[in-house]
């Protein structure tokens, strides 16, 4: 979704619960959290997995404001294992706007235009947004998406 930076993906993988969670560990740096931030990793997410599920974010190369979340569960299907996967993105731009509304209102507030001063602020929060979601979190989240379905074996 556009409004609110949102995606539920199903994969369907051949690999057991176990696989699964070995094949995306392969790409997981679960100790980068505690290290510097400034730190190289070879790896693509930071974060947790475990049987009950996994929450992740891409290590950010480079300055990205608004990178996804990515949280799902394994279930264990027919033939193999089904991986429910989110993708969101609202918590940093609802701090970051919120901020950021406030802050412009009560600056141009003081020039005794009030509507003026909240439509701008409402403009440049609308402006953000569409940069934060066009150049930060539908890029990753599509590159995200790929490399968890490399991952997975579910080859689309």
């Amino acid at each position: 979704m556009f409004l609110i930076p949102y995606r539920r993906i199903q994969i369907d993988s051949s690999f057991t619960v176990d696989e699964a969670i070995q094949r995306i560990l392969q790409a997981v740096d679960e100790e980068s959290v505690r290290r510097n931030v400034f730190g190289s990793s070879e790896k693509y997410f930071r974060g947790t997995v475990s049987k009950d599920g996994f929450r992740l974010f891409p290590i950010e190369k480079g300055r990205k404001p608004y990178v996804p979340s990515i949280s799902g569960f394994f279930t264990p299907g027919g033939k193999g294992t089904i991986v429910n996967i989110t993708f969101s993105g609202l918590l940093p731009l609802l701090w970051l706007g919120l901020v950021v509304l406030l802050g412009l209102y009560s600056a141009y507030s003081r020039q005794g235009n009030l509507a003026s001063a909240g439509i701008f602020a409402l403009a440049v929060i609308i402006l953000f947004h569409l940069h934060s979601y066009y150049f930060g979190f539908l890029p990753e989240m599509k590159q995200s998406e790929s490399l968890l379905r490399d991952l997975l074996g579910d080859y689309r």
